[in-house]
């Protein structure tokens, strides 16, 4: 959200960068031009306007198919037993 309203991308935000942000989001938010936004217009915008950020997502490191991983699996073994079954 920073680096969307820091508009002179000089690392510090004024009044004027965040109001001129909101104020164009308002705007652009407002889909069906009733003069506000509703949650689900606010909620569709933010997911436009600040994507989720991607930390490596599937096959990453620890995730499903990263090093010393098989299927999801350390070496074959789920919790730490064999099988993945308790009592046995």
């Amino acid at each position: 959200m920073f680096g969307v309203t820091d508009k002179n991308k000089d690392g510090s935000l004024t009044r004027a960068e965040l109001k001129d942000t909101f104020a164009t989001w308002a705007v652009a938010w407002d889909t069906d031009k009733n003069g506000s936004v509703n949650e689900e217009e606010m909620r569709a915008g933010v997911t436009a306007a600040l994507p989720r950020p991607n930390f490596g997502g599937p096959g990453g490191p620890g995730g499903p198919g990263g090093p010393g991983r098989e299927g999801g699996r350390e070496g074959g073994r789920e919790g730490g037993r064999e099988g993945g079954h308790e009592g046995r």
